[in-house]
């Protein structure tokens, strides 16, 4: 097996991969570091191997392989990956740059271009109008279809740019909190303004036999991953409080628009939680509580990872 990436000069590189039994399904657990012998190769050529890790996440048979301190140079790399177990051998190409698209992205909009300074502060309505740290802001052109500039608010809530005179689109984003487009019309000489989100009020169940589990899921570009599904599956037709027996055997649940899903479950019952098109399944006990966090859920030490066989 074999994949194809690219890396930056120095920059720590990283990737995962499995380790498959021999039937070529099942993942394989407990290997360490000296299960595996790796090889690497700069533009065609042998090349001493470069410090790197080897280590499992979880007890799921994927692991995670490093680089800490990145490719000495640019060109194609090649690094092979020979497992003792089964003598199977995972590979991969890496194009080593000495720039990356984000170098020059963060040059062209990072901050900003203009000559007007702009204060933004973000403040929370839904809890006693609170700043809010380390909300994703992107300015757009009053069309809402170019991006011009992206910041994030520091742990007061606010954001300084440079802007032209003119008018923008905001548009806001962070996990557990909704917000609507806002327009701002920057004057010469610059401007502050204060712009409102909500945080995601989780209320509890109308039961006490159940408990609302929750969850916040972001895309990999920071983004609300909206429409993204979950399947519940009853493990067993348990008993949960006041002697309610669960018999439905699975439903599907869908994040909304800002990334948020929620979904109630009889206390007490055993279920198991796919991430739909992911690797990632979960069993846990449905907390004896109103609410719950679901990532907390997932990412709890009781259970490792399953691997979903489809």
């Amino acid at each position: 097996m074999s994949n194809y990436r690219t890396s930056k000069v120095d920059e720590e590189y990283y990737d995962v991969f499995p380790v498959f039994d021999f039937d070529r399904v099942s993942t394989v657990s407990g290997q360490t570091s000296a299960d595996f012998t790796v090889s690497f190769y700069s533009d065609g050529a042998a090349v001493a191997p470069l410090p790197h890790l080897i280590s499992e996440i979880g007890s799921t048979g994927f692991y995670t392989f490093s680089v800490p301190g990145g490719f000495p140079s640019t060109g194609l790399w090649t690094l092979t990956i020979e497992v003792a177990y089964n003598g199977s051998t995972w590979g991969t190409n890496v194009e080593v740059r000495m720039h990356d698209i984000d170098d020059v992205y963060d040059v062209i909009v990072a901050g900003g271009s203009g000559a007007e300074p702009v204060a933004l502060t973000v403040r929370d309505s839904a809890n006693g109008n609170i700043p809010v740290p380390d909300i994703l802001v992107n300015v757009y052109d009053d069309t809402g279809v170019v991006l011009i500039t992206y910041g994030r608010t520091d742990s007061s809530g606010e954001l300084d740019l440079l802007l032209d005179a003119d008018t923008y689109l905001l548009r806001l984003f962070k996990p557990g909190v909704t917000s609507d487009e806002e327009t701002i019309v920057v004057p010469a000489g610059g401007d502050s303004f204060t712009i409102y989100v909500a945080s995601i009020i989780v209320a509890p169940p109308p039961l006490p036999t159940l408990c609302r589990i929750y969850g916040n899921f972001l895309s990999q570009d920071g983004l609300p991953f909206q429409k993204f599904k979950l399947q519940v599956q009853n493990m067993f037709a348990s008993t949960g409080a006041g002697g309610l027996a669960v018999v439905d055997s699975v439903r599907t649940y869908e994040t909304d628009s800002n990334g948020h899903v929620e979904f109630d479950v009889v206390r007490g019952a055993k279920i198991k939680v796919i991430f739909v098109t992911t690797p990632l399944s979960r069993e846990f006990v449905v907390p004896d509580a109103p609410t719950a966090n679901l990532l907390t859920l997932f990412g709890s030490a009781t259970d490792a990872f399953r691997v979903v066989k489809k």
